[in-house]
Formats: C-alpha cells, sequence, structure tokens
C-alpha cells in the first residue's frame, strides 16, 4: 500500500513538472519593423523610390525574452489580456475601377494574381481579407469603353425599360479581377469577406434625372431596395457572395462632377428598412451597414437607430459605416456607448505613414472592427483610367501598389504597403482587441489584440526621429524593447503564459537601433523637429512662427547634391502675406540656401503647397536644417517640406 502511495506521489510530481516547466521558446517575443518613406510625396508618382530604399519592410528582428518583472524602461506599455473589446472583422482595401485597370494592365492572368497574392496571401503578402467592391460606377473609374456618358458613368439599369445587368463590370474586367482575388484567397487560406457600396442608383430613380446630383425621389424606397438586392444576385451569380451592403456612400454629401447623392435621415432610414423586407424576401444574408461617411455623420447614424428601434425594427441595421475625412474619431466611441451591440466599420479612408499607423491604432481603440483602404493601385499616369475628379498629381496619394508607366509590367509597393502589414499580417479576422495602454506620441502608441490562436500582438509605433526605448508589462512579465525612428513594430507572442520562469534581466541597450538620416527628397514633417525657438506645434504642424523663431532638424542627408529647389505645404492668412522663411545649414544664422517669399492661402488652415529655388551649388552629405523666419509676427502654418 505505501509502495502505491509513493508511486502515485512521484507520478504527480512528474505531472506537474512536466505542466510548469516550458522551454525556453515558449517565453520568446518575435519582433517586425517596417519603415515609412516620404508618405504621401508625390515622387511616388513621378520617380518611385527604389523599394531597397525602404528602411525596413517587415523585417524580422532577433526575438525577445519574457523575464519576470523588475527594473523596466519607461514608458511602460501595460497589456491586459483579460480586458477584451470589439472582435476584428478584418483589414482591406477596394478593388474599384481604376484598380482593376492597373492590375490587370499589360499582364498575363498569372502575373495580374501575382499582385493579388501580394494583397491577399497571409504568408507572403498583406493578407487582406476584407474587400469593398462599387455598385456601378464611383469617383475612381472609367468606364467610356462600355457606357455612353462623356466620363463613362453608368448604373446597372440606366433605363427604366431596360433589363438589369452587370455586363459593364465583365467587360472592365471587375468581375474577373475579383474572382481572381477570391481564388487566391481559398488558396492561400485566406477566405474573402466582401462588402458593397452604390454611389449612386440609376438616374430615373432620382430628383436630378442624372447619376451625379441629386436626391432618390418621393416613393422610390421599394425600387431602390430591389435594385440592390438585384445587384447581389447577380454577383451571386458569378460566384461572388456579398456579405454587407452600405445603404448609399457618402449620403450627406453632394459631388457635382462624379456620381452621388443625398439622403435625409428618413430617407436613409426608409432604405435600410426596404433593402430588409427584399433581403428576407429573396432568402439572403447580406447584412445592412447605414452611414458610408465621415466621423461628423454619427449623430445622423445614431437618430437612424433609435427611429428604427421606435419603429420596432432594431435588426434593420447590421453595422454603422465611417470615412475620416472630417469629424473626430471619437465619435465611434459615443456610438457604441449608445448601442453597445451594433458593430462599427472604418469602410474607406487612406492612412500614410507612422502618422497614419497611429490613426488605424486609434480607430481600433475607438471600436471599429475593421480597416479598408480606398484605392489599392493605380498606374503612374494617373488620369490613364480613372475620369474622376482625383486624378492629377495633388490630390490622388500614393496607393500601396503603383503600375509603372507604358508597356511595363512592373509595379511597386510603396512604404505605406509595408506598413498596413505590421496589422494585417499579424491581427486575423476573428481576432479581438484587448486592453493596452495608448502611450503617447513624443515615445511610442499602441494597439493590442488576442488572436482566434491564441497569441498577442501588440503594434507599437514610433512617429518621432529618434529610437524609443520602453516597456512591455502583462500578467507578473516584462518585455523590454525598442523601435527606430518612423517606424512601426509588431510584437507577437503566447498568451496562455501567465508567469515568467525566466530571471529578471536588466533592459537591454539598443545599439544596434540608432537614428538614422531622413533624406532631404522625403517628406520632413514640421513638428518633428529636434531643436527650435519660439514655435508651438498646431495639430499636424507648427505656428506661432514669427520673425526670429526657428526650427532645426539634424542629420538631414542630401546625398550627392544636386537640389535646385525646396517646397512647403503651408497656410497662411491673406492680411499677413509676404513675410519670409530663410533655409540655413548648420546654424540659426549658418549658410543660406535660399528664401521663400509666403504668399497666401486664403486662411491659417487653409494649406496649399509653395516652393521656392535654393543655392544648391555644392550641396552634398549630412547637415543639420535650420528653417528660420523673417520678418514680423505671423510668418506661416507649417505642416512640412522637402527638397526637389
Amino acid at each position: 500500500m505505501y509502495r502505491w502511495i509513493q508511486t502515485a506521489i512521484i507520478m504527480l510530481v512528474v505531472f506537474i513538472l512536466c505542466n510548469c516547466t516550458r522551454p525556453e521558446e515558449d517565453f520568446q517575443v518575435s519582433v517586425t519593423f517596417s519603415s515609412e518613406l516620404s508618405p504621401k510625396s508625390i515622387q511616388w508618382w513621378l520617380d518611385p523610390w527604389d523599394e531597397s530604399e525602404i528602411r525596413y519592410k517587415w523585417s524580422s528582428q532577433d526575438v525577445l525574452l519574457m523575464t519576470k518583472q523588475g527594473k523596466a524602461t519607461k514608458p511602460i506599455i501595460q497589456v491586459k489580456p483579460e480586458n477584451e473589446y470589439q472582435d476584428v472583422l478584418g483589414f482591406g482595401s477596394s478593388l474599384e475601377d481604376t484598380t482593376v485597370h492597373a492590375i490587370l494592365k499589360n499582364k498575363s492572368n498569372e502575373e495580374a494574381k501575382d499582385v493579388l497574392r501580394s494583397l491577399i496571401d497571409p504568408k507572403s503578402g498583406l493578407g487582406l481579407n476584407l474587400w469593398r467592391v462599387t455598385i456601378g460606377t464611383s469617383d475612381f473609374s472609367d468606364g467610356r469603353s462600355v457606357a455612353p456618358h462623356p466620363k463613362g458613368f453608368y448604373s446597372y439599369q440606366d433605363d427604366m425599360n431596360s433589363e438589369f445587368s452587370i455586363e459593364n463590370d465583365r467587360e472592365l474586367g471587375i468581375l474577373k479581377v475579383v474572382k481572381m482575388a477570391r481564388e487566391v484567397g481559398r488558396e492561400s487560406g485566406n477566405e474573402l469577406t466582401i462588402f458593397a457600396s452604390a454611389w449612386s442608383p440609376p438616374a430615373w430613380m432620382k430628383t436630378s434625372n442624372a447619376l451625379i446630383g441629386g436626391t432618390l425621389k418621393e416613393g422610390y424606397e421599394d425600387e431602390l431596395a430591389r435594385y440592390l438586392v438585384k445587384f447581389i444576385k447577380a454577383y451571386e451569380a458569378e460566384g461572388i457572395p456579398i456579405y454587407a451592403l452600405t445603404v448609399q456612400n457618402e449620403p450627406n454629401f453632394l459631388p457635382n462632377n462624379y456620381p452621388g447623392m443625398l439622403l435625409s435621415m428618413e430617407q436613409e432610414r426608409d432604405v435600410a428598412a426596404a433593402l430588409k423586407d427584399e433581403l428576407v424576401k429573396n432568402n439572403l444574408k447580406t447584412k445592412i451597414w447605414i452611414n458610408d461617411h465621415n466621423y461628423d455623420t454619427w449623430g445622423k447614424a445614431r437618430d437612424i437607430l433609435w427611429s428604427l428601434d421606435e419603429m420596432g425594427q432594431k435588426k434593420v441595421v447590421d453595422g454603422v459605416a465611417f470615412h475620416h475625412y472630417a469629424g473626430s474619431v471619437s465619435n465611434l466611441s459615443k456610438l457604441k456607448e449608445i448601442f453597445p451591440a451594433m458593430n462599427i466599420h472604418f469602410s474607406e479612408g487612406s492612412k500614410w505613414g507612422t502618422k497614419g499607423a497611429d490613426e488605424i491604432a486609434i480607430l481600433f481603440r475607438n471600436y471599429s472592427s475593421s480597416y479598408v483602404a480606398w484605392v489599392t493601385m493605380s498606374t503612374q499616369e494617373l488620369d490613364e483610367h480613372n475620369q474622376g475628379p482625383y486624378n492629377v498629381l495633388g490630390k490622388f496619394t500614393p496607393t500601396y501598389l503603383i503600375q509603372k508607366k507604358g508597356n511595363s509590367k512592373e509595379w511597386i509597393k510603396t512604404a505605406d504597403y509595408y506598413l498596413l502589414g505590421q496589422f494585417s499580417r499579424h491581427v486575423k479576422p476573428g481576432a479581438k482587441r484587448i486592453y493596452s495602454s495608448y502611450g503617447n506620441l513624443r515615445t511610442v502608441t499602441t494597439v493590442a489584440f488576442r488572436n482566434p490562436d491564441n497569441t498577442l500582438v501588440l503594434i507599437a509605433v514610433n512617429q518621432g526621429r529618434e529610437v524609443q526605448e520602453f516597456t512591455i508589462q502583462c500578467h507578473d512579465y516584462q518585455i523590454a524593447a525598442a523601435i527606430p525612428e518612423k517606424t512601426v513594430a509588431t510584437y507577437v507572442w503566447d498568451s496562455t503564459i501567465k508567469k515568467s520562469g525566466l530571471e529578471v534581466m536588466n533592459p537591454p541597450f539598443y545599439e544596434t537601433l540608432q537614428k538614422g538620416p531622413v533624406l532631404a527628397s522625403a517628406i520632413i514633417e514640421a513638428e518633428e523637429f529636434d531643436k527650435m525657438k519660439g514655435v508651438q506645434i498646431e495639430g499636424n504642424g507648427i505656428g506661432y512662427f514669427d520673425g526670429g523663431d526657428w526650427i532645426a532638424y539634424s542629420k538631414v542627408n542630401f546625398g550627392d547634391g544636386g537640389y535646385s529647389a525646396i517646397r512647403f505645404y503651408l497656410a497662411v492668412d491673406t492680411s499677413y502675406a509676404g513675410k519670409k522663411i530663410e533655409i540655413h545649414l548648420d546654424g540659426e544664422n549658418g549658410k543660406l540656401l535660399g528664401t521663400h517669399t509666403v504668399q497666401s492661402t486664403g486662411g491659417w488652415f487653409n494649406y496649399s503647397e509653395q516652393s521656392s529655388s535654393i543655392n544648391g551649388t555644392d550641396l552634398k552629405g549630412i547637415h543639420t536644417l535650420y528653417i528660420k523666419g523673417a520678418g514680423g509676427d505671423g510668418i506661416a502654418n507649417i505642416d512640412y517640406f522637402l527638397f526637389e
């Protein structure tokens, strides 16, 4: 009897040891970096940088080890997996007509699929799973080859008495590319979710009797609902299921040069209710999202939901979609507080650089379940297949992928492609956002998730011009980390670890992560100065910039020279115009490169680009750059500048 008890105790001890002692590999944290390179610069269109010039591109770093909590480098980022928030539907972009043209241009089917793999494959590409298609034409389209409209705008039933048809989408290659995208998704194990938005119903349903302008004719809510259901059924017949549909793209804005339509609160509510009835009649599971417009329209979305609830139709709406062109992202949290069960989505808007990466983090911190960019790819010739108003330099910001000019099959990835991957490659559909302390803009900012496979993902953003060291603390362990300047880092580790079996360690010294020079030809954000006199940070730039004030930027790399101009993005009121900005090297009174006379932009927050020539003779290598005000008070508000 005694021997049996002894054996049982030994077996129990062995069992406990085997299940409590974990190999060191379990305590490892994987780390990847991606860095920005001149976000928003028109140079990506004119003469794109080679990808080799992007400092980090999903670059794997040495693994970090969890340690018991002890000495920590501030700031400290707390991660609390037990505090859960919204589910993640996914990350994505659009397959509108302009993107489709660029994907197909000069390529075989297999070559076009390679482009799609770079976007969809979760191992070799971005892993994007959430895609937006347009119902008819949008402001990024060119249907002149299939439609009589001078700019090629079309619906699926341009004439009231004609048959409903999606043949134009077939002729333009839209159906082909969406089907190919779904194939790539299946082949790579990343099943796609597709939602759709209409810019305008057919002209005969509208008060303007045109795709441009107007609103829905009185009593046409049921007609529009039937039209939208015909679209869903037609796409499903092509093997393209539509997960969700937004009632109307930007229903609170009336464009005068591309398809669009205004809808009142009551109209949008009634169309949504009619659409729900049609979906039920046709046994369709497509979800209905309302709003599909800016953060500042959240009150209208709230009123629609309240009104439907009062009408006993609470289940009509499945989600509220937002764009980012106006208003505060915090309005999403206000809506979530009123309707905690309502899904919130970001359906349109692209973010650039590390500043944009932080905005994506903030978006999820305000309860969005998704991030969907707008326009995935374009050709270098911006008006080649784009008849909307945003087909010129300065109005069209660089896309994730760019198709090279002429007959070339070549296409490039911009730095923002890699920055988006810091989120989309690691945060999986079905993940939950969990608590992490936000941090601050002067060090690092964060957002955190737990994936369905129980891995934890922390995305941290360093927008500054210096290496940032910090400490991640979770349960009773910590992780010493550092991020280079202008870089997004993603940390992934096992969430099932509650206690670290490793010893306390002092944070390591990251001597390899030293500040690198900034290219003179890249956008230099004005507020990211190293030294200054007199200025204040104003939103995304600097203000209160008066005569004698200056801002200085260390390690500006002019390379082998060849620069002849400086370009500012600034704003100034008409009554203050005419003052000067001096550009000096290596001291506030150092070598004068040139002087820019500030021209009126019509207001302190009405920004535009202005250029002046500089004396670039012998301007080479790395220097400290001084931007100095000359004249009286109120020189300008400056967002950014670069050399050309």
